[in-house]
């Protein structure tokens, strides 16, 4: 199975825990494939770290960063949708369907209110996690 993680449940899930460190856990266990594409790393990469030098934890940088350059599938996306409100999800849209995901994983509202699109169902981690 592949699936998209959007930045705030890669962020939450490092730092704050609950369900979405339990998301994060799924990934790291090779219960599926995250698809990225370059935008996406580019935004993973700039706010962990971000996050890491403001907390004095380089660590968790080069330890997250490291794991996530492995053990991701970059997709180049072929559609470039402009769907959500905010401009910058659209990525995640792009990356999920150009990687053919089954899901994009998120807790952004304006990502959650569209849904499904095409093949790909937008949900919590509340919601995936109870199918897994």
């Amino acid at each position: 199975m592949q699936v998209v993680i959007d930045t705030n449940i890669l962020i939450s899930g490092i730092f704050w825990g609950g369900l979405p460190y339990k998301v994060l856990n799924h990934w790291t266990d090779d219960h599926f494939e995250v698809i990225t594409s370059e935008t996406v790393l580019e935004e993973y990469f700039q706010t962990l770290k971000q996050l890491t030098e403001e907390r004095g934890r380089p660590e968790i940088y080069q330890h997250w960063s490291g794991f996530i350059a492995q053990n991701s599938r970059i997709v180049i996306p072929q559609k470039h949708f402009k769907i959500c409100r905010d401009p910058k999800d659209n990525k995640f849209l792009d990356c999920a369907i150009s990687g053919r995901a089954s899901f994009i994983i998120t807790g952004d509202n304006d990502l959650l209110s569209i849904g499904q699109l095409m093949t790909v169902e937008i949900i919590n981690p509340k919601k995936f996690l109870s199918r897994f």
